[in-house]
């Protein structure tokens, strides 16, 4: 990790001088040969792991041979069908197309027929209805909870009266601590009945509805939080004095940004414009998440940001991407083979150095997709109704080699969320190190109440810690003449190559086999592999990252786009 953390420190050096014109004075070329050979080098190793792969898959040829495996629908072939919640998204897919077909016309007539008042009410009907029907008389227990955090939000209305307590952060105190309480007690949730509360109300608890709401809440809390950040902002901005403002920053704001940072009239922090909110049937049960002020804002004025073309595209993309994970799915099944792994972990041992590496990417890469495909398809459905929610994804999996970039582009809403109400509150850039402790402890326990989530977070933290540290130390003018030397540039490629391998270990740990598993894995690739294997798997890593340094720095600014 010493290691690591010195040869990062080149990169990201890079990466601070990128953002800032002041410090643009080296300038990194590749050659056209060069570029050449790390394309093909990669496309080689692109063909090579799906060989390694579809070797390691012919070995189960029929559903009965791995646990996992049902008929499939492509090429008359089985399809790895092992992971819960993507068999769930595609049992569900239909009947939620149609509902949002629905949601769409209905919204979009409201929204042309009705005021801005008419037009949240549908919504908050439209919302009531979905997750009723999805969860059934247990909406009545998450309304109760829900209706608790609207009350604390309420408290700031009471405290702008009494001078002696403005200013002091009581609605965030109590509403994070409410929101941990919750999420703290989520195991305990299913237990949670209508009838206890009074027998007459028992009936009610054979109405469930088709989903747990416990998995859902979580959701439904980050809202709830973001709904009671905004109105303490909101109500204390305008109790003060306008002399007393800041002078707005001359830095220019993307709409996005402006959405939402700018507090809505005070009248738009209701109980009605509330439950509207949390119960926004586009974005409730996966994301992406979106702010209070952000998602009110294009209640009352259509989003314009994104053009129908561009929608269209949208949708297009997501068609081509849910055929290649069907394409993935039918000839990979790296998903099955590493559950069932994890209860016999003499499969692993029995994989050769190559089939350990490439096995390793293409769980994550299915991790990618999946998410991919679950947020796009809810954030295309909120941008036909009008509101565009953060996209998610911003960048292919496969082209990441810095760990502050990768938690920018993977589930980036989230990411923003964790900004606007944890790290800047807590003093932002000030007490960087502590935040992100903080930040990636409560990402884990948000998901899940579980050991190995802890010791993923606590493996990003051990990762990204040296990449912050001594970014900062190596950046800046003092530094200049380092970076202007043609070595400069190939450290930084292995610094990135490393990254790489560290973020994989880190993933593997947290959602798919846990510390004991990955360090097996990290034990037969070290016992199989050969020295010609590993030159070729470094030398192969090394291209990659030289194509995606490329793809940022290497060409004129109007081309250098995400990919």
């Amino acid at each position: 990790f010493g290691l690591h953390g010195c040869m990062l420190s080149l990169l990201m050096a890079k990466e601070r001088d990128y953002r800032s014109a002041a410090l643009m004075d080296t300038v990194w070329t590749w050659s056209k040969l060069e570029i050449g050979i790390c394309f093909i080098y990669v496309i080689y190793g692109y063909l090579w792991g799906f060989q390694e792969l579809w070797d390691l898959t012919k070995q189960f040829p029929t559903v009965d041979s791995l646990q996992g495996l049902r008929e499939g629908t492509w090429f008359n072939r089985p399809v790895d069908a092992y992971d819960v919640q993507w068999k769930e998204f595609m049992k569900n897919l239909p009947f939620v197309s149609v509902v949002a077909v629905l949601h769409v016309v209905v919204s979009n007539a409201a929204r042309a027929l009705c005021g801005p008042t008419g037009f949240t009410m549908v919504e908050l009907v439209m919302g009531v209805a979905f997750v009723g029907f999805l969860h059934g008389s247990s909406i009545l227990i998450m309304a109760t909870l829900c209706g608790l955090g609207f009350a604390i939000s309420r408290l700031a209305w009471l405290l702008r009266k009494v001078p002696a307590l403005q200013g002091l952060p009581i609605v965030p105190g109590l509403t994070w601590a409410f929101a941990l309480a919750i999420i703290f007690t989520r195991p305990y949730h299913g237990d949670v009945t209508l009838g206890a509360v009074h027998k007459s109300l028992a009936w009610l608890d054979s109405h469930q509805g088709l989903l747990r709401w416990s998995v859902y809440f979580n959701m439904v809390v980050l809202r709830m939080i973001s709904f009671n950040m905004d109105t303490h902002w909101a109500v204390a901005a305008a109790a003060r004095d306008p002399r007393d403002l800041p002078a707005e920053s001359s830095r220019p704001m993307s709409e996005e940004r402006r959405r939402i940072e700018t507090p809505r009239p005070l009248s738009r922090y209701s109980l009605f414009h509330y439950f509207a909110y949390l119960f926004y049937a586009p974005l409730y049960v996966t994301g992406p998440t979106i702010s209070f002020n952000s998602w009110q804002a294009q209640l009352e004025v259509r989003q314009l940001t994104v053009s129908p073309m561009a929608v269209a595209v949208y949708g297009l993309r997501w068609v081509l991407c849910l055929c290649f994970m069907q394409f993935f799915l039918h000839f990979n099944y790296v998903n099955a083979i590493a559950a069932n792994a994890r209860n016999n972990m003499k499969i692993l041992e029995s994989l050769t150095a190559p089939q350990v590496v490439f096995m390793s990417m293409a769980l994550i890469l299915f991790l990618w997709l999946k998410f991919l495909l679950i947020w796009r398809f809810a954030r295309l459905w909120a941008l036909l109704a009008g509101v565009d929610a953060p996209e998610n994804m911003t960048r292919c999996i496969y082209n990441n080699f810095s760990t502050q970039e990768f938690w920018r582009s993977w589930h980036r809403s989230f990411n923003q969320w964790l900004i606007r109400y944890i790290f800047i509150p807590l003093g932002g850039s000030k007490r960087r190190l502590l935040n992100i402790l903080l930040i990636f402890n409560f990402v884990a326990v948000w998901h899940e109440l579980d050991w190995r989530l802890l010791q993923w977070a606590w493996c990003i933290i051990i990762i990204l810690a040296p990449e912050l540290i001594l970014s900062w130390a190596f950046s800046g003018p003092r530094n200049v003449h380092l970076r202007s030397q043609w070595y400069y540039r190939h450290l930084a490629a292995f610094a990135g190559e490393c990254n790489i391998f560290l973020l994989i270990f880190a993933n593997l740990v947290g959602f798919v086999f846990g510390v004991d598993g990955s360090m097996v894995v990290i034990s037969s690739f070290i016992k199989h592999v050969a020295m010609w294997q590993i030159v070729i798997i470094v030398g192969g890593f090394w291209c990659g990252t030289n194509l995606m340094m490329w793809l940022r720095w290497g060409r004129p600014k109007a081309e250098a786009v995400n990919y």
